[in-house]
């Protein structure tokens, strides 16, 4: 701050403290007292801010203008980058249960090419419920069933179960996907305050770029 300016602060600083002293009675009302006391702060405010602003190095500017636009810029595009991760998540997990199926099918059709006495059995029982002679039926937990003499018991399971795999996998292969409810997030989401930060960022760069008058201590302009 130079000496004319240094002057002029107190200069207004001297005339806020003669009109706070100065009786209503004297100018007509306390009203136009208060008026121009409240004028001449927001000059003296003025001022200083003017002051602060050009004796603040441009770059800090342009570090916030950065900042904050790139907030605006970056956020939004981090939030549907992790959305799209997510789902490449459960694309994956039912990629692989596809695969599974495929593998079944893939099992099956070997069988009925090779002629798989256990396969033509199976489907016997399940679908035309044909059972081998010599054989009981029983009820089990997943349907009707039959005990043959020579081993164990056989599952009544129809072959279209047998191959179906489920593809609901949200929430067990992968989690569920989380919101983000931070106040960095609704401010750089929200239609409102995006204009509004971008407002802030363009007037920081403004600042950054708007050139400033650099006085020296012996009192000459550089």
């Amino acid at each position: 701050m130079d000496f004319v300016d240094f002057a002029q602060v107190m200069m207004l600083m001297n005339a806020c403290q003669v009109w706070s002293c100065v009786r209503p009675e004297n100018i007509g009302g306390g009203m136009v007292r208060r008026t121009i006391i409240d004028l001449t702060m927001l000059r003296l405010r003025a001022i200083s801010f003017e002051r602060f602003v050009s004796a603040m190095p441009g770059w800090l500017f342009m570090l916030a203008a950065m900042a904050i636009i790139g907030a605006v810029l970056i956020v939004p595009q981090w939030l549907s980058c992790r959305e799209l991760a997510w789902r490449a998540e459960v694309m994956k997990a039912q990629t692989q249960r596809l695969e599974d199926l495929h593998g079944r099918y893939i099992a099956f059709l070997d069988a009925l090419n090779n002629e798989d006495l256990d396969l033509y059995e199976q489907l016997a029982f399940s679908e035309l419920r044909l059972k081998p002679e010599g054989t009981n039926f029983v009820m089990v937990r997943n349907g009707l069933s039959y005990v043959p003499i020579s081993s164990g018991h056989r599952e009544g399971n129809s072959i279209e179960r047998q191959l179906t795999v489920s593809m609901d996998v949200v929430g067990e292969e992968v989690e569920p996907l989380e919101p983000i409810n931070t106040r960095l997030v609704r401010m750089t989401t929200k239609k409102k305050s995006r204009i509004v930060l971008l407002v802030m960022g363009l007037g920081c760069l403004v600042l950054g770029l708007w050139p400033s008058e650099h006085i020296y201590d012996n009192g000459d302009e550089a």
